[in-house]
């Protein structure tokens, strides 16, 4: 047999080779995507969470850089049980979105989101720490927590917390002096190169904006005069080279 047409055997095999690929990954897309339309958000998160697809161990990959986490807070009560005292106890929505491309289905718009509660310790989650002086005035517990699922992949977790923040004032004016109170929120495990921390609102802008306040902010013996989010440098970390955004 010619050498040329040797060569042509094999160049054929091999594109037959390809076109069986590309058909056999083109059943396999529509099966998938027959299966998201026809199953519950339950079904669909018991499909992608399967342990020989998803690793909640490990954090969502990236082509490149770190994971970009976008953090808001939504003031709901701010409260002084004790005029005597520079302790204040806050009432909060922590907002936290991410995008897992694991997480990635295409259901025909049958789904808003996926409710991930049911799925809350298979789904990996930033390892989220605050740092203030104070403490939580009580446990966190699945009442107040959301988590959803959309298709592209993006996961949004919200979680409402108390906190009692011991606030720092001027005692030469003390009680007619206005305390300043802070907090700041970072990952426990992952450094900056991995994970980072972004402060954004409602236009999706990064950095510098103020945290909002719910329209039916709840206050005794307290008020606000100014508030302001920052990105943490390193001057503010409890432990150096981690992502971490601060409340003031």
């Amino acid at each position: 047999m010619p050498v040329g047409a040797m060569w042509g055997v094999a160049g054929g095999g091999h594109l037959c080779l390809l076109a069986l690929l590309s058909l056999l990954s083109c059943l396999h897309q529509a099966h998938a995507k027959e299966f998201f339309m026809e199953s519950t958000d339950k079904e669909i998160l018991d499909f992608l969470l399967h342990n020989s697809r998803y690793d909640m161990r490990v954090r969502p990959p990236l082509e490149e850089g770190p994971l970009r986490v976008n953090v808001s807070v939504l003031l709901l009560s701010l409260y002084s049980p004790d005029e005597s005292s520079l302790n204040y106890e806050v009432e909060l929505l922590l907002h936290q979105h991410w995008f897992d491309p694991r997480l990635t289905f295409n259901d025909n718009g049958r789904h808003a989101y996926l409710s991930g509660m049911h799925h809350l310790h298979q789904i990996w989650l930033p390892d989220t720490y605050f740092v203030f002086r104070g403490q939580f005035k009580e446990e966190l517990s699945n009442d107040n927590i959301a988590l959803k699922i959309f298709r592209g992949g993006k996961v949004s977790y919200t979680i409402r917390r108390y906190l009692i923040l011991s606030c720092t004032g001027d005692l030469q004016k003390f009680p007619f002096d206005d305390p300043f109170c802070t907090f700041s929120m970072e990952s426990i495990s992952y450094e900056e190169r991995d994970l980072k921390y972004f402060w954004v609102n409602n236009t999706n802008s990064d950095n510098g904006k103020s945290l909002e306040r719910s329209g039916r902010l709840v206050s005794l013996n307290a008020y606000m005069i100014e508030n302001s989010t920052h990105v943490c440098n390193d001057t503010f970390f409890w432990r150096g080279g981690l992502g971490s955004v601060r409340f003031s």
